[in-house]
C-alpha cells in the first residue's frame, strides 16, 4: 500500500467514526468468550484507584545483559519515575535547540534492551518530516532498577520517559507521538490511554487482551500478581478501555506466523473504539511478528503526518 492509499483509507476512516452510533460501553465482541470485559470508566480514571498487588518483586522475564556503554548513533538520556534513576536512548540532535521536531518515544519489543533496538529509531530519523526518537529501557529491564510489573508500573516510566523528552532542547513537546512494538505496541496503547500528553499512537504487534494471551500461553509464566486477580488483567488490557481513546491510534499486523490471531484483539478493540466515536484502526502488513515492522513503521511516519507532526 502506498502512502497516498493510506492517507485516503485514513481519511475514510475519520469519515467512518464520525458517523458511527455511540454504543453502551460494557458491549464489546466476544468472538471466542475470552475476551475481558469493558470498563466504564476510562484508564486514567481507573489507574488513580489502582493499586497493583505484585507477588513477585524482580528483573524481567527477559532481564538480558546490562545496558550497554554506548549504541551507535545515539546519546543516553536520563530520566526518572517513581524514584528509579533509569536512561533512555536518542539521536544527538535532540540537544540541538536550533532548530524543534517533533519527536517519537519508541518502545522496544520484548522486556530487556539490545543496542539493535536503536534500528527501530531510523524510518523516524530519516522521514521527509523529520523527527527526533527516544528509546526508553523500562525498569527491571537489562539490569535497571525497579519491578516487572508486566504492562502496568511500567507505563509510570513511558510517561516519565515523555516527559524527559519533552523537555530537551530540539524537541517541540507540542508534537510528541508514541509508538511501540510486541510488548512496546502494547504498552504505548496503555500510555495514551493514560495521558494525553500524545498527538496519536502507533501500535506494532500489539496484544489488546492480556487475560486472551495468557490463555494461549503468552507470559503465563511471567505473571507478577496473583493469576485469579481479574482487575490485575484488566489494568493491563488496552481493549477494556477502547471506548476512551482520546487520541488517534492505528494498530498493525503482520499476515503471516502468531499475528493475524492477535489482530482479532485489535479488531475487536477498533470495532469497539469506533462504535463510541474514536479515531481507532487496524491494519494488515505484509511480513511476521518481525518483518511487519519496517512497513508498519513506513505507514506511522505518514500516519503520525497526518495529525501533526507536519
Amino acid at each position: 500500500m502506498t502512502r497516498r492509499e493510506w492517507a485516503g483509507r485514513a481519511a475514510a476512516g475519520l469519515g467512518l467514526v464520525a458517523g458511527c452510533r455511540r454504543t453502551p460501553a460494557d458491549k464489546i465482541g466476544d468472538p471466542d468468550n475470552t475476551l475481558v470485559a469493558a470498563s466504564a470508566v476510562s484508564y486514567a480514571t481507573a489507574r488513580r484507584g489502582f493499586r497493583t498487588r505484585l507477588t513477585r518483586q524482580g528483573p524481567a522475564p527477559e532481564n538480558g545483559p546490562p545496558v550497554p556503554a554506548a549504541v551507535p548513533g545515539a546519546v543516553p538520556i536520563p530520566y526518572e519515575s517513581s524514584g528509579l534513576r533509569l536512561v533512555g536512548w536518542a539521536n544527538p540532535e535532540v540537544h540541538d535547540r536550533r532548530t524543534r521536531l517533533p519527536a517519537v518515544l519508541f518502545l522496544h519489543g520484548g522486556f530487556s534492551f539490545e543496542a539493535g533496538h536503536w534500528e527501530y529509531a531510523r524510518p523516524f530519523l530519516k522521514a521527509r518530516t523529520a523527527f527526533h526518537v527516544l528509546l526508553p529501557v523500562l525498569r527491571a529491564e537489562s539490569g535497571q532498577p525497579g519491578a516487572f510489573s508486566l504492562f502496568y508500573d511500567e507505563v509510570d516510566d513511558v510517561l516519565a520517559a515523555a516527559d524527559a523528552l519533552s523537555r530537551l532542547p530540539g524537541v517541540d513537546a507540542g508534537r510528541l507521538f508514541v509508538a511501540g512494538h510486541g510488548a512496546g505496541g502494547t504498552l504505548a496503547l496503555l500510555s495514551v490511554l493514560a495521558s494525553d500528553r500524545f498527538r496519536a499512537c502507533s501500535a506494532l504487534a500489539p496484544v489488546a487482551d492480556l487475560r486472551w494471551a495468557v490463555r494461549r500461553g503468552i507470559w503465563d509464566r511471567d505473571l507478577p500478581f496473583d493469576p485469579g486477580a481479574e482487575e490485575e488483567y484488566t489494568m493491563r488490557s488496552p481493549l477494556a478501555f477502547a471506548a476512551h481513546f482520546t487520541r488517534p491510534v492505528r494498530a498493525f499486523h503482520g499476515d503471516r506466523g502468531g499475528e493475524p490471531a492477535v489482530l482479532a484483539l485489535s479488531n475487536a478493540m477498533g470495532d469497539h473504539a469506533r462504535r463510541n466515536e474514536k479515531d481507532v484502526g487496524e491494519l494488515t502488513v505484509p511480513g511476521d511478528h518481525a518483518e511487519m515492522v519496517a512497513p508498519a513503521a513506513g505507514l506511522t511516519v505518514g500516519f503520525f503526518e497526518a495529525n501533526g507532526a507536519k
